[in-house]
């Protein structure tokens, strides 16, 4: 049986650390999450910014197995969706690929959501990937990776955990402020719509008096008729002329002294 540290130098049991790591709460919640990386080793014999990185949140490690040589864990991926194991199978198929002709290594951790926890579990170089079958023959949410065991080990659980709750909640304050100072912009500039649209409709709307009525262009054009009489000069020929609008008294041609040449 693999016996394990904790930082204050007390044995613990393989069963103690991996009770915060495998299975799931009362919630049916994953009680750890587990990220994949991939980075490439410089020359120097260190680790660079990874040049792939994810986190499976909610996949679920249902099982670890230490077997001599080697180390089998098994994620169930049902509440992530078979697309986020896929995309774990393609990266390992990926890494594979490569290890012959690049100095990369893959590396995964898994990591306690309970603040009890006492170990964090890392893994390295998976030998073989294998996805699970159903009863019904089909392709299931389950993967199991095998690892040597030498790549795999426990390290001390250092996390603070009331820092990463207040920093979350901060963060969260923060979001739920942006979106209280957004809606108050939001219902400011309707109400600056609402009057700039009522004050534009006061500025274009008729000020209709009791002398100001709308006529039709056949009335216009009566109206202009009634005004214009028909007279003679003094030769006898018919002149069109317009009245005052008294319609008192006449207004001759202009032209009257040359109808006598």
């Amino acid at each position: 049986m693999m016996m394990i540290k904790n930082k204050n130098g007390e044995e613990m049991t393989l069963k103690n650390v991996l009770q915060y790591l495998v299975g799931t709460d009362d919630m049916d919640e994953a009680k750890s999450v587990m990220d994949f990386a991939v980075y490439k080793i410089d020359d120097n014999k260190t680790l660079d910014s990874p040049s792939y990185y994810m986190v499976a949140v909610n996949a679920i490690v249902t099982q670890v197995s230490f077997m001599g040589p080697f180390t089998m864990i098994e994620v169930d991926f049902r509440n992530t969706g078979v697309q986020l194991l896929q995309q774990v199978l393609e990266v390992i198929k990926q890494f594979h690929g490569s290890i012959n002709s690049e100095d990369i290594m893959m590396v995964s951790t898994v990591t306690s959501l309970n603040k009890n926890a006492t170990h964090i579990l890392s893994l390295a170089n998976p030998l073989i990937a294998i996805r699970g079958y159903s009863e019904s023959g089909e392709g299931s949410s389950i993967l199991q990776m095998v690892y040597a065991s030498e790549n795999v080990g426990f390290s001390v659980s250092n996390i603070d955990y009331d820092k990463i709750h207040a920093e979350v909640e901060r963060e969260v304050l923060e979001i739920e402020s942006a979106m209280v100072s957004q809606e108050s912009i939001n219902a400011a500039q309707d109400t600056i719509d609402g009057m700039e649209e009522s004050d534009m409709q006061k500025m274009f709307k008729p000020n209709f008096t009791s002398d100001f009525r709308i006529t039709s262009t056949e009335e216009r054009q009566r109206e202009d008729k009634s005004d214009i009489r028909v007279v003679g000069d003094k030769k006898g020929n018919e002149k069109s002329v317009k009245i005052s609008s008294e319609k008192t008294s006449l207004i001759k041609g202009s032209h009257d002294e040359e109808d006598d040449v």
